[in-house]
């Protein structure tokens, strides 16, 4: 996905976005928000993809990070 002025940067920078499909079922919600909260706490490593933000108040859950070709 393509987003712009994200992540304090300007312009547009390629980024992964990771949701649910609409029957997603109650635990799936919860793990992908258990996920999230998990990539939060982590901070920055690099070994581990990055989080930039994400959209939770309303659905479908948007996590972006950072795109890792070939990953």
């Amino acid at each position: 996905a393509q987003a712009i002025d994200i992540d304090g940067k300007k312009g547009e920078q390629t980024v992964a976005v990771k949701t649910l499909k609409e029957n997603a079922s109650e635990k799936e919600k919860i793990d992908l928000i258990q996920e999230l909260t998990v990539m939060k706490n982590l901070g920055t490593h690099p070994n581990v993809v990055r989080l930039i933000g994400c959209c939770s108040e309303k659905e479908p859950t948007l996590v972006i990070m950072e795109f890792v070709s070939l990953g």
